[in-house]
């Protein structure tokens, strides 16, 4: 059980690398060149527009970073506490001891990944908004 709780762990942290360091680099590249457009263009429907206005003051990276620590911390509870129990036959201070250690050096991980993340995605933001210029027509 301890096993599968630290692979549940490990695959939603390597999701969670996917999510937000490569598919949502792509995905908000591609908003804020299409929001470029729409101003560039007057004739098209502003719908990246009201999506901009609307979540300006609510950013939704923080909340999908929570999802994926709650995600892996419970995961990573699961495994913590499989292991504590299995250790609390053969040691009592190895049931206490491997656990905190392991729940420690989680936490240590979780905190470095978060902070890389919003660090990360700061840079990106301002990189992608600077070079949010339109091309003129190919005529």
């Amino acid at each position: 059980m301890c096993a599968i709780g630290l692979a549940g762990a490990v695959g939603i942290v390597l999701l969670w690398i996917v999510d937000l360091l490569v598919y949502h680099r792509l995905l908000h590249a591609a908003f804020v060149q299409g929001l470029a457009l729409e101003r560039y263009y007057v004739w098209m429907p502003p719908l990246r527009t009201g999506v901009d206005t609307e979540f300006r003051t609510r950013d939704v990276v923080p909340r999908v970073i929570w999802f994926y620590v709650g995600s892996a911390g419970i995961a990573l509870v699961l495994s913590i506490a499989s292991l504590s129990l299995w250790l609390a036959p053969r040691s009592l201070w190895l049931a206490v001891a491997a656990p905190a250690i392991c729940a420690l050096s989680a936490t240590v991980v979780l905190r470095a990944l978060v902070r890389s993340t919003l660090e990360d995605r700061s840079a990106n933001t301002a990189a992608a908004q600077d070079a949010a210029t339109p091309c003129a027509p190919a005529r």
